[in-house]
């Protein structure tokens, strides 16, 4: 504003007002424009001094003052009090004063701030929400019923660009449960350890295997060389005693009274009997030993061979053995062959949704195989009565099963609901 008191061309730029605690209540009201004060008419300092209307007092110019050069200043003081409260930046909220805020719609509430500086420092912002107009009234939107869109409706396709997998989303199976007898890192690791220490046994066929009885029970009866030495004496006495027994004449009283030896020297002997000349050519002892060589297991270089006739009967065996079939020890390289199956049977079992029987059990089968076609989930249970809660395998639609370990015995199913059906394969 501009007071007639000062230069025309000066502005005060600063009303500084005071209410005096006298009884006459006049308010002192100082101007300057930054620099210095002014006085303006009769007051003391450079104050302006006003009381109520109509009331003058000494000295002082009042608000009914004529002159041509002082500008009334009317001011009403209703009744004498305190400023505004003041507080400094960065103190506590104050508990009572002069308030700022908003209509709540029945009280005024305060503005409330958020430090936006995510940094060391501080930098506090007016918290806002973020509304929209409405019938009625404005509602709060960034929620799930009023989200942000970044197209009007919300159902327009959007581009996106950067690096994704690929159709196929790749799958951990670390948590998968295992079927029912499948291979662990333990049971592995026992078959490794068996194979290493020669506890793993093997069974061998198509091949050729040559075989030591060194070290085999001779059956009961069976010639040793003890029997067959003992029969070589007896038969060289025998041949003595017949080449020197001298031949004379018995009576008849002799004949009857005693044995009588009886010379067979002139006997024709039947077809094929053993002659002198036969027994001569007999293998003897010591070639016998040289043959058979000493008691104990030998080399195969060093060992009798031992041809068992075609039509041999049981040999009865004694002691402890492994299973049916024994390991065999062989010095040499063995190909071996496993057995594998040149018929499938397939069948075709229907869905239900009560517990059918998919493969019996079978001692020759060499495998099996399982498809679900069917819009149902599979239960496969390889055991008797497999329910949706007791199963071995789960089958989704489609989903392709082969039957692991050579499984031979019972294999059932179950459907979620009856329909489709299981196309079964058995190789034998």
């Amino acid at each position: 504003m501009t007071d007639p008191l000062l230069p025309r061309s000066s502005a005060v730029s600063l009303v500084e007002g005071t209410v005096d605690a006298s009884a006459t209540r006049f308010l002192t009201v100082r101007l300057t424009d930054g620099a210095a004060f002014y006085a303006a008419g009769g007051g003391a300092g450079g104050d302006l001094h006003t009381q109520a209307k109509g009331v003058t007092a000494a000295g002082y110019p009042t608000s009914e003052a004529t002159s041509a050069d002082i500008q009334a200043l009317h001011v009403n003081v209703v009744n004498g009090g305190s400023g505004g409260t003041a507080s400094t930046f960065g103190a506590a909220w104050p508990a009572a004063g002069t308030a700022m805020g908003w209509f709540d719609g029945t009280n005024m509430q305060g503005a409330r701030v958020f430090d936006a500086d995510s940094g060391g420092g501080a930098e506090y912002v007016a918290g806002v929400m973020l509304r929209t107009s409405g019938a009625g009234g404005s509602t709060e939107i960034g929620t799930a019923a009023a989200p942000l869109r970044i197209d009007p409706t919300g159902a327009t396709a959007q581009p996106v660009t950067g690096t994704f997998w690929q159709a196929t989303q790749p799958v951990s199976v670390a948590a998968l449960p295992l079927p029912a007898g499948a291979a662990t890192d333990a049971g592995l690791a026992a078959i490794f350890g068996r194979q290493n220490d020669g506890t793993q046994h093997t069974i061998v066929d198509n091949a050729s295997i040559a075989i030591t009885a060194a070290a085999l029970p001779l059956p009961a009866g069976a010639a040793t060389e003890a029997t067959l030495a003992l029969i070589k004496a007896k038969t060289d006495n025998l041949d003595v005693a017949l080449s020197t027994r001298a031949v004379t004449g018995l009576t008849d009283a002799q004949l009857r009274a005693a044995a009588v030896p009886v010379s067979l020297a002139a006997v024709p002997l039947p077809a094929g009997a053993a002659t002198e000349a036969t027994l001569a050519t007999m293998l003897t002892l010591a070639g016998f030993q040289a043959r058979i060589n000493t008691f104990g297991q030998k080399t195969m270089a060093n060992s009798t061979p031992v041809v068992l006739s075609s039509d041999q009967s049981a040999i009865p065996v004694t002691g402890t053995f492994f299973q049916a079939t024994q390991p065999v020890s062989v010095a040499a390289t063995v190909t071996t062959k496993e057995t594998r199956s040149a018929t499938g049977t397939q069948t075709s079992v229907a869905g239900s949704a009560a517990n059918v029987t998919l493969l019996a059990s079978n001692a020759n089968r060499l495998g099996a195989s399982i498809y679900n076609d069917s819009t149902a989930i599979l239960y496969v249970r390889f055991a008797a009565t497999a329910t949706t809660s007791n199963f071995s395998a789960k089958l989704f639609p489609d989903d392709y099963l082969e039957v692991p370990f050579e499984y031979t015995g019972i294999i059932d199913g179950i459907w979620a609901s009856a329909t489709g059906n299981a196309r079964v394969t058995e190789f034998t």
